[in-house]
């Protein structure tokens, strides 16, 4: 593959990581395409990382929404744990439509605004300690779009670093639009790769996880256009099948 090619999230960030290390780069932050910085935002970030304690591994900045300066993505306060991922779904939609905090948001999310430790931050914006990716080996590159933040998050507590939360510091991504077809089949993919591999969640569990996408799935076919595509439909039905001999194996 080349850089031509669309090599998803963690293939495609670990090209620069690996480059940026080679380089001998001392910090590394990988930023979304389609995200804005301040101007001072190199400054203030190797400055906040500067003032933290060195298990630190990385830190995000608050993330306003481009179009209507709405803040919606935060890091989370707690772990993916499967259990959670109904109402965390409710939670992050009734976010995104009310424009403000409720309760069940502020279960899974961080939503003070003073400088915190926090469970992950948003891959739209990471600032590394290059050290840090340089024990982890970058991003898993086993997802080609989701969960890559979870993942790297348990191997970073797993050597003992951890993650931190500076609102001072701001982006604005230019994000705005529902999932579509093809997203959410890598949405499907990424989290069955992920309960299984990284929370070892067993039989039943994963038939519940298979089972709650099947039924999303089809609830927007009546909603949205690009889920009633040939082509998402197909994808859909590969990786549902494809998983489930996973599962069972």
């Amino acid at each position: 593959a080349t850089l031509e090619d669309n090599l998803g999230y963690g293939r495609g960030n670990n090209v620069g990581i690996r480059l940026a290390l080679e380089m001998g780069a001392e910090y590394i932050c990988v930023l979304n395409n389609d995200a804005v910085v301040e101007g001072n935002f190199v400054d203030d970030a190797v400055s906040a990382l500067h003032g933290l304690p060195e298990n630190v591994a990385v830190i995000g900045p608050k993330i306003l929404d481009y179009w209507d300066l709405s803040d919606w993505q935060r890091p989370t306060a707690k772990k993916q744990a499967l259990m959670f991922i109904i109402p965390k779904a409710i939670a992050f939609k009734v976010k995104r439509k009310l424009k403000r905090d409720c309760w069940l948001y502020r279960m899974f999310w961080y939503t003070r605004e003073g400088p915190a430790p926090v469970n992950t931050v948003p891959g739209s914006c990471m600032i590394f300690r290059a050290g840090a990716l340089e024990k982890t080996g970058g991003f898993d590159e086993n997802t080609f779009l989701y969960m890559e933040e979870d993942i790297l998050a348990d191997k970073l507590k797993g050597l003992g670093m951890a993650e931190y939360y500076i609102p001072h510091i701001r982006i604005y991504h230019k994000w705005g639009q529902s999932i579509g077809g093809a997203s959410f089949v890598h949405l499907f993919r990424s989290s069955m790769y992920f309960y299984r591999s990284r929370r070892r969640v067993g039989l039943m569990g994963l038939v519940f996880l298979r089972l709650w996408f099947l039924f999303v799935f089809f609830a927007k076919l009546f909603r949205s256009r690009s889920f009633r595509n040939f082509e998402t439909f197909k994808d859909f039905l590969h990786a549902f099948l494809t998983t489930a001999n996973k599962s069972l194996s």
